[in-house]
């Protein structure tokens, strides 16, 4: 198919095409909060905590910013999906730099304290979190000095996390 379309299109038009697609895939403008954070999400469970770990292609301080995200409409995503603790990473890449930070959302103010204290320390501080302020009731928001660690180093810290000592 690949090869027919660029039979069709010529060679030239397969870069423009593949930024297009791209570009498009990346839009977010019209996703609710609830549809941008059940667009790239992994579950993480224990015995008592059900976490979601939630990437957002945006920074978490620009998507905590949105008219859309407030506590009442992160309140419900955790409710509807069982979540006692839902961590928010964003990124942002602009030629070739990469910046990433993290919310985490909990109105268990002890779950927030515990999680929020062991990921800034986990693996001798590997994420290099630094708080900055959020208006969010229950939210407490990082950037992240390690802009190498995606989601796939932050949630095996959460399962550790959940599994305890």
């Amino acid at each position: 198919m690949v090869e027919w379309l660029e039979e069709y299109l010529g060679n030239s038009e397969r870069e423009s095409v593949f930024k297009g697609v791209t570009k498009a895939k990346a839009d977010v403008s019209a996703l609710t909060c609830e549809q941008m954070l059940r667009k790239d999400l992994k579950v993480a469970s224990g015995t008592q905590v059900r976490v979601g770990v939630a990437s957002v292609p945006m920074l978490v301080k620009d998507f905590l910013g949105r008219s859309d995200t407030n506590f009442v409409n992160l309140h419900e995503h955790c409710e509807l999906y069982k979540y006692n603790i839902l961590v928010i990473m964003g990124i942002n890449i602009v030629d070739n730099n990469v910046e990433r930070d993290m919310a985490i959302f909990s109105e268990d103010s002890s779950l927030l304290n515990e999680v929020s204290s062991y990921l800034i320390s986990a693996s001798d501080n590997t994420l290099k979190l630094s708080s900055f302020t959020c208006d969010i009731k229950d939210v407490k928001a990082f950037s992240q000095g390690n802009a190498a660690a995606s989601r796939k180093v932050v949630l095996p810290f959460v399962k550790e996390w959940l599994t305890g000592p």
